[in-house]
């Protein structure tokens, strides 16, 4: 299923990069297990920031997603060995996360009412600004970490938190 997901991901990008202009999808997913994946979500999420897709994920899982809170039928609380360790180290959200931050979108997660998440989506969607980096550093296919501040009180900044500096395809000529 991870597999399946990140490869309809990158042909949503792809496809969405044929057209202009900075395109806004919305992810509802109760997140995937990757595994060695992991080079499979950077192609996603290196993709989608090439061709301008931002991707928002809403992690549909909802409050208490924590099993040790949940009471079924009266029933005793999970437990398992593990039952101390941290309830925000979960790898299913991890690749929301990835997908929203890394591609300029936003998260969001432990909601049960998504309607205004959507709204906040629909908003920034249309107000925002578009700021253009050259970077001076050579292609050398390496991640550079970029950080966007303003000085303006009340306004919340998103970007991406970087980019992989490839050089650009070589086109072939038009015969």
């Amino acid at each position: 299923d991870a597999q399946s997901t990140l490869a309809a991901v990158q042909t949503l990008a792809n496809g969405l990069g044929r057209l202009p202009g900075t395109k806004n999808v919305i992810v509802f997913s109760d997140g995937f297990f990757t595994g060695e994946l992991s080079d499979r979500i950077k192609d996603a999420v290196q993709l989608a920031a090439k061709n301008d897709v931002r991707f928002s994920t809403m992690d549909t899982r909802g409050l208490s997603r924590d099993p040790r809170t949940q009471n079924f039928m009266a029933a005793q609380p999970f437990v398992t060995a593990g039952d101390l360790s941290s309830v925000s180290s979960d790898t299913s959200a991890d690749v929301l996360s990835s997908l929203a931050w890394d591609t300029g979108g936003e998260m969001f997660m432990n909601r049960n009412d998504l309607r205004p998440s959507l709204d906040r989506v629909m908003q920034s969607a249309g107000t925002y600004y578009v700021l253009g980096y050259a970077p001076t550093r050579a292609m050398d296919g390496k991640y550079h970490a970029v950080t966007v501040t303003v000085r303006r009180p009340d306004v919340t900044v998103h970007a991406r938190r970087g980019y992989i500096a490839t050089a650009p395809a070589a086109t072939a000529p038009v015969t």
